[in-house]
């Protein structure tokens, strides 16, 4: 009766194009992971990265290469995804950088499930995240920690504070996005570069677009910015003027406290709204998109982007002058 009830079962899942639990076994992590990757690419997710060896790679996907990687996919455990996230607590890692990693693998299982190549899905948990941060750099601050950045890296982080562009699109971007038109210079990021999936018209103030034009035509190849290490240099800068500390001086790599790259794009925002840019414009630059603000495409002319980015670096540029002039004004 036991067998006859097997057997039924067997032939349902067959006609449900389900394969043999013997069948299922074969299929790895790496597997899972393939599914993932072809899933952002489908969806065209712009945080999908590409890593200078070629590989393509998800922010939190390296620690779980590291921790499930060669495993059969149908042998993983809730204890084993319980093991996984206690070993990066222990490693100093937050709620918030140990949830993305479980929310690919939880990703990755319903995927494969999906495809008939997974029975069932375990249970991924997910740890409880502080409130967001409210972290922002103000103008007086910029000037500081722009001098103690590398120098090669202070385009990249301009442009980071004075459009609050996604560091991961800024990395993205290469020459021929590039505008020149007349004295005017703009970069035009692609859609699969932008969070809301429109293209991004972005135009360059002075400061940016000075050196652009300098740049020898047969050097205007590659990625605009360099970007090296760009993570480390920026805590580093931080820690030398005081707005970030690492937790144990003599090895870094026990975590860091304090400005992010991240509280850039909040504080590009900030000081868009601050330097009374139009709510739709200042969207537009930023590349947000909500309902409420965006019903319909909007259309914005280039004039009113250059417009826009004039009345910011007028902002930033006074801002300073005051702090510089009369610090009790600031």
């Amino acid at each position: 009766m036991v067998a006859a009830a097997l057997l039924a079962r067997r032939v349902t899942e067959a006609a449900d194009g389900v394969p043999p639990a013997q069948e299922q076994k074969k299929f790895t992590y790496e597997d899972a992971r393939a599914a993932l990757i072809a899933d952002y690419e489908r969806e065209k997710r712009s945080s999908l990265l590409i890593r200078a060896d070629g590989k393509k790679d998800i922010c939190g996907l390296k620690q779980l290469d590291s921790y499930f990687g060669g495993r059969h996919l149908a042998g993983i455990t809730s204890d084993d995804v319980e093991g996984f996230i206690k070993q990066r607590q222990d490693e100093g890692v937050g709620p918030a950088i140990i949830n993305r990693s479980s929310a690919l693998l939880k990703r990755m299982l319903k995927l494969m499930h999906r495809k008939n190549k997974l029975r069932s899905i375990i249970w991924v948990p997910l740890l409880k995240e502080p409130e967001p941060r409210q972290g922002f750099l103000a103008p007086k601050n910029y000037a500081e920690l722009e001098n103690a950045m590398q120098e090669a890296l202070r385009p990249v982080l301009y442009y980071l504070y004075v459009t609050g562009c996604r560091t991961n699109a800024a990395k993205q971007i290469e020459w021929p996005q590039v505008i020149f038109d007349g004295d005017k210079v703009e970069i035009l990021l692609r859609a699969a570069q932008v969070k809301n999936k429109e293209p991004l018209l972005l135009a360059l103030d002075e400061k940016l677009a000075a050196p652009l034009r300098d740049t020898p035509r047969e050097k205007r190849v590659g990625r605009l910015f360099n970007t090296t290490n760009l993570t480390k240099a920026f805590r580093n800068a931080c820690v030398a003027v005081g707005l970030g500390k690492w937790r144990d001086p003599e090895d870094h790599d026990k975590g860091y406290d304090g400005l992010t790259l991240h509280d850039l794009r909040r504080s590009g925002v900030r000081n868009l709204r601050r330097a009374k840019v139009q709510e739709d414009i200042a969207m537009k630059i930023s590349g947000h998109k909500t309902a409420s603000v965006f019903k319909r495409y909007n259309i914005v002319d280039s004039d009113d982007l250059h417009e826009a980015m004039q009345k910011t670096t007028a902002y930033l540029a006074n801002s300073l002058q005051i702090t510089t002039s009369d610090p009790a004004k600031s």
